[in-house]
């Protein structure tokens, strides 16, 4: 679990977003999803999204083995405990890299986690952006690491700026 707190409008998202589409990435995980949560938050709609993107990345392969039928017809039309189901059956036994961007309340994270943590495996990661110290602080735990993104120093923007522009 990694948090990244800090202002809006710092590039939180866009740092991580960075990360997420790292080519370095590309073959450490057999999952990706990037959710940003909504507001106001809907836990179903936010499960159907994550599984989504899941099963985006599923092969043909992989679904014709596990011999079930999961599109997203049929997730449009599952509520919470299906798609719960459903997330069990994409995320076990894989490594999966999440990122949840722009968390604005801990309830948000108290209602993910039961359903999103048990069936992760150790090798998969969960990134999550917020604006608050607290809320970062209660999504990583005691076991997960916490990041403050600063404001860049003068002299740091102006040499990234350079680099952009040439």
């Amino acid at each position: 679990m990694i948090s990244l707190w800090g202002m809006g409008g710092l590039g939180k998202t866009t740092l991580v977003r960075g990360v997420y589409q790292s080519p370095k990435l590309s073959d450490k995980f057999a999952k990706y999803a990037f959710v940003t949560i909504m507001r106001p938050f809907n836990l179903e709609e936010f499960l159907r999204s994550l599984a989504g993107q899941l099963h985006e990345g599923s092969s043909k392969k992989e679904e014709l083995l596990d011999n079930r039928i999961s599109n997203k017809k049929s997730l449009a039309s599952m509520q919470v405990d299906k798609l719960t189901e459903e997330l069990k059956r994409l995320l076990e036994k894989k490594s999966s890299l999440i990122v949840l961007d722009d968390f604005f309340e801990t309830s948000e994270w108290d209602l993910i986690k039961p359903r999103l943590l048990p069936v992760l495996e150790k090798t998969s990661r969960i990134i999550v952006t917020t604006r608050e110290e607290n809320i970062a602080n209660h999504c990583s735990g005691r076991h997960g690491v916490v990041h403050n993104l600063q404001v860049l120093q003068p002299d740091d923007a102006l040499c990234l700026l350079s680099e952009k522009v040439t």
